[in-house]
Parts: structure tokens; sequence; C-alpha cells
């Protein structure tokens, strides 16, 4: 019996267009077209463009669908949430394997844990897609702008009062990723003020809320001060939180 990695191969085999619904800039659906699939890694990727809508869309709200339809009338249903990557050996992958002139700023994506849903004369069967090696979590600019404004973020945190305890946990997982990602490249960086205000009870509660939050945030590209700004605000955080 097919597993539905290996359908979703053969129904991407050969197609130099699909389609792509997501919620746009102004929050309502959007269709757009994308270009072949290129398997890498156990994911399936697609390229688009840094200065394009599909991308501004996606970095926004990650969750999309892809979908594409057979000649016999089967339908193919990929449905997860966006994760992006600039790795070289990605992106050069879906270039060689694109058709179609290429985007002026490539950038390649994933759907990551994606469902597959294939219909086929009315009946319905589901599957889950692992993707198992996509490169998850932060990565980080080493940029001394960027390094000021985060110390200077997680000192706000340590100096406010806390109402939803509950969310201030999860909160305080993202602030600790992200922490932890700029002591990688400032060995000197400091998150005493921070874990003095945590208020995980043990340990393993620590861990359980890092995990919520990496699971929150998925693939994260720190470039300029502008994206601290948006992958710390609550709000979005809250959204992606469900």
């Amino acid at each position: 019996m097919k597993d539905g990695k290996e359908i979703a191969r053969q129904m991407l085999a050969g197609r130099d267009q699909m389609l792509i619904g997501v919620k746009g800039l102004d929050r309502k659906p959007w269709i757009y077209t994308l270009g072949r699939a290129t398997e890498i890694g156990g994911a399936f990727f697609w390229l688009c463009g840094k200065d394009t809508q599909l991308y501004g869309s996606l970095s926004l709200n990650p969750d999309a669908q892809v979908f594409l339809e057979d000649a016999d009338g089967t339908v193919c249903r990929l449905t997860g949430k966006a994760v992006f990557s600039e790795e070289e050996g990605i992106v050069g992958g879906c270039l060689a394997a694109e058709k179609e002139q290429a985007p002026a700023y490539p950038i390649a994506f994933c759907l990551k844990d994606a469902r597959l849903t294939v219909c086929r004369e009315g009946e319905e069967t589901a599957y889950s897609l692992k993707t198992d090696g996509v490169p998850t979590g932060i990565e980080m600019k080493k940029d001394r702008e960027i390094r000021d404004r985060l110390a200077k973020i997680l000192a706000e945190r340590a100096a406010r009062q806390v109402a939803d305890r509950e969310f201030q946990k999860l909160y305080d997982g993202v602030l600790l990723l992200f922490g932890e990602c700029a002591k990688k490249l400032w060995p000197s960086f400091s998150l005493m003020e921070l874990e003095s205000s945590l208020l995980y009870d043990t340990y393993d509660e620590r861990e359980k809320y890092q995990a919520k939050a990496a699971e929150a945030l998925g693939n994260v590209r720190i470039r300029q001060v502008e994206d601290l700004t948006y992958w710390l605000s609550e709000d979005r955080l809250r959204e992606s939180n469900g």
C-alpha cells in the first residue's frame, strides 16, 4: 500500500504549475500560481520571490494549501504551514528544477507536516506527511543593532507586570529562544534579567513552553531590527497560537 508521501510525489511529478491558496495581506483569500515542487530532505519545496505578495502573505500568515487536479478528475490538496529556507542547497535545488523564469530574489518554502487529501470519484482519503529534517528555528544576523534591540526587549519584559500568566509562559518561551540564539552569536549576551522573571515552576515546564514557542514560530529569519518587531509581536503570537 502506498503511503501519503509516495502519492504526493506521483501527483507532483512533472507538474510545471500548480495553485496555492493563502490568506492575503488584506486577510482575504488569495490564489497564486506556483512552479515545480522539488523534494529535498523528505519535504516538497517551492520557490517564490521575496519581493512578491505571496511571500508577504505567507510571512504574515503561514497557513496555506497547494492544490492540483489530474486528468482523471482526482484532486490533491496539501495543507500545512509554510516554512521558509534560504539554505543554498535547498534554494539551488529548486532553481535547478524550475523551468519557468526564476524569481529575482528567490526563497524556498515547504509546508511543514502537511496533510494530504486525495479526492477521487467523490471519496476523500487523508494522509499525514511528516517533514523530518526540514530546517526550523531562529537564524539571526550578527548585527549590533539587532543585539541591542533584543537586549532592550528582554529588559522591558523583566520590568513588566504580568496579567495573563498562561500566555506569558508561552511568550517567555519565545524570548528564551531568541535570547539563546543571540548568546550563540555574542557569548557575553546576558539572559539573567529575563531568567529572574520567568514564571515557570520547574525546568520541565520551561522546556515544555520553549517547545510550544518553537512550534508557534516555525522558521524565523532575523535580518534587520524590524524583523524582531514582527516576530516578537504579542498579537502575532496570539494569532499563530490559535
